[in-house]
């Protein structure tokens, strides 16, 4: 059965974002240099934070050019 996460574990994501913001490596190094896995960052972050994305995971639409007649 599910089993909410406790307060304290909550403050611990937390802080891994906060200090992984503010240490201007990117997610993939921080997380290989403090053992934390890349996809439950991910988790954590879209959880605590919303399911913001960063700006190297946004997708841009592109125009279709129209069809030129045969």
């Amino acid at each position: 059965m599910f089993k909410p996460a406790s307060d304290e574990f909550v403050e611990a994501w937390k802080k891994k974002i906060q200090r992984q913001t503010v240490s201007g490596k990117s997610i993939a190094q921080w997380c290989r240099e403090n053992q934390v896995v890349y996809s439950q960052f991910f988790y954590w972050k879209a959880k605590l934070f919303g399911p913001k994305t960063s700006p190297e995971l946004t997708c841009t639409e592109i125009p279709q050019e129209p069809e030129l007649p045969a």
